[in-house]
């Protein structure tokens, strides 16, 4: 019996508390599992291994093994990040990052590499289509027309950002009033908070909120903040009140395509027209846009 399998019901608990996603909890746990069936596996002839025996032996394993995917890999460096530097509360182990970095560099060249053999042109809306678009919508703006400025700020925060749905399901106040809410502020809310000739973007609701946490973003566009003052004289309080709001902004996207879309148009993009390392560069942007 080794020191992990000790203590995976106590590790379980701990992922229990800290995520509330039960998929990222399964995944924590089966990596942890992964582990331990690597440490207690025959050829290693290993007993009684001590935490930092554990460690060398782990880097030593996943750096020559075959038979696990590099994205499994990952999965188990990943956990075991967790459970050395918050579970056990140990040192941060510097190899566990070492291995991390090159597997997910090998990762991202593999990525690119499926990518582009799926490019295919046959009726794929060209990414400069949906630019076109937003043009259009700025060149439509109508200040007695509401349905246009929010249409605008749906189709600018897709093409900006390519966050998901849910991000842009978002409140709009001015710096004074965020402020008076004082400790009363909702953290889990989505805010566009006027400022002086900008916009903080503010998202406390989005998919992955739980491992990365609030995010901010600031908005000069002048025409982007015309169009979110302009909503806001018009006693505009939240960008949209249509109750199915995934529904409402697909419908105010080129065509009625809807958000995914638009981040599968900008990919395929990205292939066409970068090489591997200005698509990797441009990739991990997106990935910190959307978390």
């Amino acid at each position: 019996m080794n020191i992990i399998e000790d203590t995976i019901e106590g590790f379980d608990n701990f992922i229990n508390n800290k995520y509330t996603n039960e998929n990222t909890r399964k995944t924590y746990k089966r990596a942890l599992l992964k582990v331990n069936e690597i440490l207690s596996a025959d050829d290693l002839n290993i007993t009684d291994l001590q935490n930092n025996d554990i460690k060398d032996v782990l880097i030593m394993f996943l750096k020559k093994d075959n038979t696990y995917s590099i994205s499994n890999k990952l999965q188990i460096l990943n956990a075991m990040v967790v459970y050395n530097n918050e579970f056990l509360e140990l040192k941060v182990y510097k190899p566990y990052d070492k291995l991390r970095k090159f597997l997910k560099a090998k990762e991202d060249k593999n990525r690119i590499k499926k990518n582009k053999k799926q490019v295919k042109d046959d009726g794929v809306i060209e990414y400069e289509t949906l630019k076109d678009y937003l043009k259009q919508l700025k060149d439509e703006l109508d200040n007695d027309n509401i349905n246009t400025l929010i249409k605008y700020v749906i189709n600018y925060l897709l093409l900006t950002f390519y966050i998901r749905n849910k991000d842009i399901d978002t409140y709009i106040l001015t710096s004074e009033e965020y402020e008076e809410q004082g400790e009363q502020k909702e953290d889990d809310k989505n805010y566009l908070i006027i400022r002086e000739n900008e916009i903080l973007f503010i998202r406390n609701n989005y998919k992955t909120k739980k491992n990365y946490g609030t995010k901010q973003h600031i908005i000069k566009d002048k025409t982007f903040y015309k169009v979110i003052v302009g909503l806001k004289d018009m006693n505009r309080d939240k960008l949209i009140t249509d109750t199915n709001y995934g529904r409402y902004i697909e419908r105010n996207t080129y065509k009625g395509i809807g958000e995914a879309e638009y981040l599968k148009i900008y990919i395929l993009h990205l292939i066409k027209n970068n090489d591997n390392q200005i698509f990797i560069n441009k990739m991990k942007k997106i990935s910190d846009f959307r978390g």
